[in-house]
């Protein structure tokens, strides 16, 4: 429990921790070394429960603030599921559902992800950064 939240905890690396709320994944803190890096309020969901293509999820007014280097920013999104695929990566192939969310007004890409119900989190995802795209992918995990 985080700050009266039940939460999901996803460990990259040995300082990195992102906090998803229990009940819909939605992301509300990233820690590093223990202290607090990004804070979304509200919490930000990314993924339309349940996950069935064509599912959608309007959110309105999220805020993200960084500590460091300090930056708010605020913003709109629609989230929806695009397709069910098969995806591999290092950790190995899986059955996934991609989900895409824009930004609203506008319709451009915030976040995309390969959510795997066999990991219970995404395999890959996709974002934009200042200076182009980030983009990750699991090559190992570990269910408790």
């Amino acid at each position: 429990s985080v700050e009266g939240q039940e939460d999901y905890v996803v460990r990259l690396g040995t300082q990195r921790e992102f906090f998803y709320r229990k009940s819909d994944l939605a992301v509300h803190l990233e820690k590093t070394s223990g202290e607090v890096q990004v804070r979304y309020t509200p919490s930000e969901p990314r993924y339309p429960w349940p996950l069935t293509v064509g599912a959608e999820k309007h959110e309105e007014k999220i805020t993200r603030d960084q500590t460091k280097p300090p930056s708010t920013e605020t913003r709109s999104q629609t989230c929806r599921v695009e397709a069910e695929e098969s995806v591999t990566v290092r950790a190995g192939t899986f059955r996934t559902f991609k989900v895409e969310c824009r930004s609203k007004p506008g319709g451009d890409p915030t976040f995309r992800a390969w959510y795997s119900p066999e990991v219970r989190n995404w395999i890959r995802d996709w974002r934009p950064v200042k200076d182009g795209a980030l983009e990750r992918e699991l090559i190992s995990y570990t269910l408790r």
